[in-house]
C-alpha cells in the first residue's frame, strides 16, 4: 500500500514504520540510488508472457518507494535507473514498452514532485531518446521545467546512462574546451562539473539499492562511487516499502571511514 492509497497522512513516516527510529537521523542516508532489477524474472515465475507487464508492475512498486522515500525528510536526493545505456540490446518490442512506461510514470509522478517540492532531472545520453521517443522527451522536458525552481531536493531519472558512456562524453567535452584554451587548468571540480545533473546539485549516493538478490553495481558509474550497497532479494515487483526501510537501518549501522581508520583506533 502506497501513501495515497489509505494511509493517513498525519502519521509520520516513523509512525508507519516504526524500524526507521532504530535509524538515527543523523546516520541516515541524504542520497539513494535505486538499481531497480528483476521485472521479467518476476513476470516469467508468473506465467505472464508479456514482458512489459513486468515493468509496468516493476513501475508500479517504484512509485511507492518514492512516496516512501520522499516522506523522510533526511534523503535530499534520489536516483533511479531508468534505462542503462547497455539496454539497446533488447527486443524493439521491449524498449518501446519500457519507454513507454516511463513515460506513464513520469507524468504520474509529477504531482509528488510538485508536493515535496523536488526538482526533475533526466540524466543521460540524449539523442537517441530525443530522435527515437519524441512523447517520452517531450514529458521529460515539461516535467523538468515545471519543477526546475525547487532546489532543496530532486530526484534523477537515469536514461541512456552507464558509467563508461559518461566518462566517455565527459572527455569528449574537456577536449573541446582545451581546443578553445589550451591552458586551462583541469582541476577535480572542473572534472566533476561535467558530469550530468551536476550542475543541479545531484551527487553520488550514499546508498545504493538494488532488487533481485544481485549484488552488482553494473557499470553504474560516479553515482555509485564509494556508496554502501545493499541488495534487496525480491524482484522489484515484489520488494515492500518495509524492504527499503531496512536498506535505510543497515545503512545507518554501518561505519563509513572513506579511507580513514575506525574512531575506535588511535594508533
Amino acid at each position: 500500500m502506497t501513501i495515497h492509497e489509505g494511509i493517513s497522512p498525519a502519521l509520520s513516516v516513523e509512525d508507519r514504520y516504526p524500524r526507521l527510529k532504530e535509524a538515527p537521523s543523523a546516520s541516515r542516508p541524504k542520497v539513494v540510488f535505486f538499481i531497480p532489477d528483476g521485472n521479467i524474472r518476476w513476470a516469467q515465475g508468473l506465467g505472464i508472457k508479456d514482458t512489459i507487464e513486468g515493468h509496468r508492475a516493476g513501475a508500479r512498486k517504484m512509485f511507492g518507494a518514492l512516496e516512501l522515500i520522499t516522506a523522510i525528510p533526511e534523503i535530499e536526493t534520489v536516483m533511479t535507473w531508468g534505462y542503462s545505456h547497455d539496454n539497446w540490446n533488447r527486443s524493439n518490442q521491449e524498449i518501446r514498452g519500457i519507454m513507454k512506461v516511463l513515460e506513464e510514470t513520469t507524468k504520474k509522478a509529477l504531482p509528488i514532485f510538485h508536493e515535496q517540492q523536488i526538482r526533475f532531472k533526466r540524466l543521460g545520453r540524449p539523442e537517441k531518446i530525443r530522435s527515437q521517443f519524441g512523447s517520452l522527451w517531450k514529458t521529460l522536458e515539461t516535467v523538468e521545467r515545471e519543477t526546475e525552481h525547487y532546489t532543496d531536493r530532486r530526484f534523477g531519472l537515469l536514461l541512456d546512462f552507464n558509467g563508461d558512456d559518461q566518462e566517455i562524453r565527459m572527455a569528449q567535452q574537456l577536449s573541446e574546451m582545451i581546443k578553445q584554451n589550451p591552458g586551462l587548468d583541469v582541476t577535480t571540480k572542473l572534472w566533476n562539473s561535467l558530469r550530468d545533473g551536476w550542475a543541479e546539485g545531484f551527487r553520488p549516493a550514499d546508498l545504493v539499492i538494488r532488487t533481485s538478490g544481485e549484488m552488482r553495481t553494473s557499470g553504474l558509474g560516479w553515482p555509485g562511487d564509494r556508496a554502501e550497497f545493499v541488495s534487496i532479494a525480491a524482484n522489484l515487483p515484489d520488494m515492500k516499502n518495509e524492504d527499503i526501510i531496512e536498506t535505510i537501518v543497515e545503512y545507518s549501522q554501518r561505519d563509513r571511514r572513506f579511507g580513514g581508520r575506525p574512531a575506535q583506533i588511535t594508533s
